[in-house]
Order: C-alpha cells, then structure tokens, then sequence
C-alpha cells in the first residue's frame, strides 16, 4: 500500500493534479533535503549524546533539539556552501571549456 501510495504521488505530480501546491516552504524543504541527508545521521547521533546522556536533557526534547539543530545545519550548508560552489563546480566540469 505504502510503494503504490508513493508511485500514484509522483504520477499525480508528474501529471499535474498537484500544481495548486506552490508553497515556498516546499521548495525549501526540497533544497534542504541532501544537506540535511549528509549530516542528520553521524552528527545527529553526537547531538543525541550530548543533549540526552551528557545534559539528562528528556527524550522528546533531545528529538526536537537534534532535529532543529540538523535542519538549521542542512540550512547553513545548503546556503553557504551549496548556493556559492554550484556555479563554480558547473564551469568546473564544463565538457564545452
């Protein structure tokens, strides 16, 4: 059910059904997901560390921090790393240079 939910999503999208759903958020979120997929796991499990054991932080706010915290990061590489390297990477491999 999960896999047929997921392949009917993207042929609604592809397709069209779905392009009332202009939300700057989701261009955020989608520009956020590979910084956010490089660094939630490794430094994720660091924070959890720090803020559960270390702190005695409670495990629902460990959870909201480290998420907070992961997205602010995927954030901060998305915007000061991403955005300024793109171009210069693009020129980089450039086959037509």
């Amino acid at each position: 059910a999960i896999v047929t939910f997921g392949f009917a999503a993207v042929a609604a999208v592809a397709l069209g059904a779905l392009r009332w759903a202009n939300w700057r958020w989701l261009t955020v979120a989608g520009a956020l997901t590979y910084p956010f997929y490089l660094v939630h796991e490794h430094l994720g499990w660091v924070v959890i560390g720090v803020l559960h054991r270390d702190l005695g932080l409670p495990s629902y706010a460990t959870f909201l921090v480290t998420v907070g915290l992961m997205l602010l990061l995927a954030w901060v590489l998305h915007r000061w790393v991403e955005r300024p390297l793109t171009p210069r990477l693009r020129r980089a491999i450039d086959p037509r240079r």
